[in-house]
C-alpha cells in the first residue's frame, strides 16, 4: 500500500478519535483487508449503528478522496436515522482540529 494512503489513513483515524473526545459517540477506522483492499469500519456508541465498507467496488480509495468517502460513509448511517453521527458530517470545530494534532502526536 502506498504510504501516502497509509499517511491518510493515520488522519482519518486521529480525526475519528478526536470527534470522540469530543464527545460524539463514534468508534471508527480505516484500515484494509488481508488482501490489501482499503476497509473502513464506523460504528455509533449510542444506537449500535455499523458500517462496514470494503472499498473495492469504486475508483481506487486515495489520500485526496479519503475524507469524501469517509463522509459518505457515514452519511448513509445518519440517513439510516444514526444522528448521533451528523457531526462528523459538518466541518471540524477548532476542538476537533485541535484534538486531530493530539491525536497525530500520540500515533495509533
Amino acid at each position: 500500500m502506498p504510504n501516502g494512503l497509509m499517511l491518510a489513513f493515520a488522519a482519518a483515524n486521529a480525526r475519528l478519535r478526536a470527534w470522540h473526545g469530543a464527545g460524539v459517540p463514534v468508534v471508527g477506522l480505516w484500515g484494509t483487508t488481508d488482501d490489501g483492499v482499503p476497509r473502513f469500519f464506523v460504528t455509533c456508541l449510542t444506537c449500535h449503528a455499523i458500517r462496514d465498507q470494503i472499498c473495492e467496488w469504486r475508483d481506487p480509495v486515495t489520500p485526496e478522496n479519503l475524507p469524501g468517502l469517509t463522509t459518505e460513509i457515514v452519511r448513509v448511517l445518519v440517513l439510516a436515522g444514526c444522528f448521533h453521527l451528523a457531526p462528523l458530517l459538518g466541518a471540524d470545530s477548532s476542538e476537533v482540529v485541535e484534538l486531530t494534532k493530539l491525536e497525530l502526536l500520540a500515533g495509533e
